[in-house]
């Protein structure tokens, strides 16, 4: 095969035979539906478009690759599969508690500026009107004393 050049369907051929001796089944299915596509392969020239058929081979070979190391480190070190389970589930749960904490404190927080807030403008409502009736009280006390002095008759006295 060596300095000969392949036509598309026997590139095709070839990638698809590697894939399913080394990957199962997995890609030959989608390689089959690009034969299928007329804007992909050119039945006159027998020639796939090496882009769309590169690219996704080296994306199942990415695939395969991961998956291949993921269960190669798993069968070899269970132990330390399970340790980093196990560190990675308690570094969720503190992340967690920790951002509860933080939003509990928050509210807590929030709803104590509330309050004080609530109370101040309260007492400063309060103040004012308490002003304003202490002033309202003494003029009108003094305006009902004056009015009620010089309403008055002079006593009569026992003499007269």
């Amino acid at each position: 095969m060596t300095g000969t050049k392949l036509t598309g369907l026997e590139l095709l051929e070839t990638r698809q035979l590697m894939t399913q001796k080394h990957r199962g089944d997995f890609t030959s299915t989608t390689r089959n539906s690009l034969w299928q596509l007329p804007h992909q392969f050119d039945r006159n020239k027998s020639t796939v478009v090496e882009d769309t058929v590169d690219q996704h081979e080296k994306m199942c070979m990415l695939y395969f690759n991961i998956m291949c190391m993921i269960k190669f480190f798993v069968m070899r070190n269970p132990v330390v599969v399970v340790v980093v389970v196990v560190v990675v589930v308690k570094v969720v749960v503190v992340v967690v508690l920790v951002v509860s904490v933080v939003f509990v404190v928050v509210a807590v927080v929030v709803a104590v500026v509330f309050v004080v807030v609530v109370v101040v403008v309260v007492v400063v409502v309060v103040v004012r009107s308490r002003i304003v009736v202490v002033v309202v009280v003494v003029v009108w006390t003094i305006f009902n004393y004056s009015s009620t002095c010089y309403s008055q008759k002079p006593r009569s006295t026992a003499l007269s």
